[in-house]
């Protein structure tokens, strides 16, 4: 497992850990703080389904998901942030203790969203990392922008 996941959890937690207003929202438009964090959380959650399931030498196929409502149907802008970032690096770190299990003749394993090709396992992870260092980037806007 590459160590540079572990520093970036941590270092992404820190950053929401030491928001001074988790409703801010880059130039006033698009998801508070709050709401990023969530759609991070809807983001290990699918990548946890991904490890959690997927079928050795094989496609697991899963139904498209559309991010923007399932911000909205969980409604983050109204849970508590502290409960919120707990679940968030929680997750995060059971996802790691999970892939360190994942033999290495499974990585080729894949998993597929709608009707998108599919991806080997080998290949989402960094992929889920490279996602959250963007989000983690749009939160340092929205950090910056506020006031």
């Amino acid at each position: 497992m590459n160590p540079e996941y572990e520093k970036t959890i941590e270092r992404v937690h820190q950053m929401f850990r030491t928001c001074p207003d988790p409703s801010a929202k880059e130039k006033g438009e698009g998801w508070s703080v709050k709401e990023i964090l969530g759609h991070l959380v809807d983001s290990v959650s699918n990548n946890y389904q991904r490890l959690i399931r997927y079928i050795p030498n094989g496609n697991l196929g899963f139904p498209p998901y559309d991010q923007e409502q399932n911000v909205r149907r969980a409604n983050y802008q109204d849970f508590d942030f502290d409960q919120l970032l707990a679940l968030w690096y929680s997750y995060n770190k059971l996802l790691l203790h999970m892939l360190a299990g994942v033999p290495e003749g499974d990585m080729g394993s894949t998993t597929s969203v709608g009707d998108k090709p599919p991806v080997a396992l080998r290949q989402s992870i960094p992929d889920y990392f490279a996602h959250m260092e963007n989000h983690e980037r749009q939160a340092r806007r929205a950090m910056a922008s506020r006031g």
